[in-house]
């Protein structure tokens, strides 16, 4: 396999992370340690109740035996940091601990950055509560992504691992969907007397403003199966550490100017509004015109390229941010481009260029099946197609194959599609369970088959047909090579 398929095939799993939002918490859980590199794992954002019940007479049994040597040692902070609700913050300590965190393998290519160009600002704060003891260590924003770097001590009997976490940020909750945890051991369980690292990433909202002021709060849950499946909250505890993160931290380092220049691809035009360089990333805002004919899901292969003392230098695309992968966008007429950092930071006669768009003509952003025909009536395309069904197959269960081609472009994606479907009489109906996805590549070919099942449930056969589910995104390359000046007067 080569290197391209393989990283095709890693985000195909990613995205698979990211239909499974929704699923009861141990299949989500399941999921994700079948996903992840050498068991290295990023956690999709899920949202649970809060609150642990406290056993009072085990605590006031804990002090009656423990009170004496307590006594003995509270005036030795060694001991303090032990106790329940202790609090400390170190100042004026550089930042020192990139090596405890060596063995991730971080899913976000900006922490990575931070790390070897000694960008992480160190924090070492630290809250010991409910028999756990979290210290946040350091951490980076530059306006557009928040870094999260910090340890769990478990100081309970029982081995736990995250449930949930999230980050307000300045009085702003920071984005859950697209919000992500890597770990730095095999797997993510913190077992008793033992400390684990971990490393936080999550979109900012670029029109927000952010203060140092930060909150981190925490959900651990217990792994046994019984508190994997529980809805109640005596498996889980929870806790919130405040700390300071200055936003202004990469300040001096960072250029950001107003272009508002047009690329133009087969007769659709993109918006260029804003370029940002800083020492973690390059962003280039983008916004699709209303007018056009097509609906755009991306740019594909973008990348700018321009000097630098001199020099020819091309930053290559790493992600997008849109609406599909964070709450930063609330549609899709507007979107980021991240690429590569320039190390000289703005580049020189920059132009971005593209070798086209993924995108589909506004009035087939749709799919239409009947299920009793077993047919595809209308897709945006000729590739799409049902599977056949089996004994097997749950009734009102259909299984969708999309034949990707050019699908080892840098950045192609698998379908998506809405969880609602309208009948032939105009009702809409919610689709029942969960949407299943994978994909296989074809051999030697740059060609991926995509599957996708869809539950429209047992009685949707008696629905009047066909059924008529919209579109969230669909790979439909339309190859035409762009390019627009980001530095000249046009």
């Amino acid at each position: 396999m080569s290197g391209r398929e393989e990283r095709l095939l890693q985000q195909d799993a990613s995205e698979m992370n990211q239909l499974a939002e929704g699923q009861p918490e141990m299949n989500i859980y399941e999921a994700m340690r079948k996903g992840v590199n050498q068991g290295k794992m990023r956690y999709r954002k899920r949202r649970y109740a809060l609150g642990i019940t406290l056993s009072l007479a085990a605590a006031a049994a804990i002090m009656l035996f423990t009170l004496p040597f307590i006594q003995k040692r509270m005036e030795s902070p060694a001991a303090n940091a032990f106790q329940d609700g202790y609090m400390e913050v170190t100042l004026d300590k550089s930042w020192s601990d990139s090596a405890k965190f060596s063995t991730a393998s971080f899913s976000d290519v900006s922490l990575t950055n931070a790390l070897k160009r000694g960008f992480i600002q160190p924090v070492y704060t630290s809250l010991v509560q409910k028999g756990f003891r979290v210290e946040m260590m350091g951490g980076v924003t530059d306006g557009r992504r928040v870094l999260l770097l910090y340890s769990v001590k478990n100081m309970t009997e029982q081995t736990v691992r995250h449930a949930d976490f999230a980050l307000n940020y300045g009085g702003h909750d920071v984005a859950d969907t697209g919000a992500s945890l890597d770990i730095t051991d095999e797997d993510d369980h913190i077992l008793p007397g033992q400390t684990e690292y971990f490393a936080y990433s999550s979109y900012l909202s670029p029109s927000a403003e952010y203060s140092k002021e930060a909150r981190y709060d925490l959900t651990f849950t217990q792994i046994s199966t019984q508190a994997q499946t529980s809805s109640s909250n005596k498996y889980r505890t929870s806790l919130s550490i405040p700390f300071e993160l200055d936003p202004h931290w990469l300040k001096t380092t960072k250029e950001a100017y107003d272009p508002q220049r047009t690329l133009t691809v087969a007769g659709q035009n993109i918006h260029v509004s804003q370029v940002l360089y800083t020492p973690l990333n390059t962003y280039v805002d983008v916004e699709y015109d209303g007018s056009n004919d097509y609906n755009i899901f991306q740019l594909i292969e973008p990348s700018l390229v321009g000097t630098t003392n001199g020099n020819r230098k091309t930053l290559n695309y790493l992600k997008s941010i849109t609406s599909l992968n964070t709450d930063v966008y609330l549609d899709d007429s507007q979107a980021t481009l991240v690429l590569d950092p320039s190390p000289a930071l703005e580049l020189d006669a920059a132009r971005l260029q593209v070798a086209g768009i993924a995108a589909v003509p506004k009035e087939q952003m749709q799919i239409v099946v009947d299920i009793n025909k077993h047919e595809v009536l209308e897709a945006p395309d000729s590739l799409l197609t049902l599977t056949a069904k089996t004994e097997e197959t749950e009734r009102g269960r259909l299984t969708f194959e999309h034949r990707r081609e050019h699908a080892l472009m840098e950045n192609s994606f698998s379908m998506r599609l809405k969880n609602t479907y309208t009948d032939a009489a105009g009702k809409e109906h919610t689709q029942e369970g969960d949407t299943g996805s994978s994909s296989q590549s074809s051999s030697g070919n740059d060609i991926v088959y995509d599957e996708l099942t869809y539950y429209f449930g047992p009685k949707a056969s008696t629905y009047p047909q066909p059924l008529t589910i919209e579109i969230e995104r669909y790979w439909n390359p339309v190859l035409e090579k762009g390019s627009v000046d980001l530095s000249g007067e046009e």
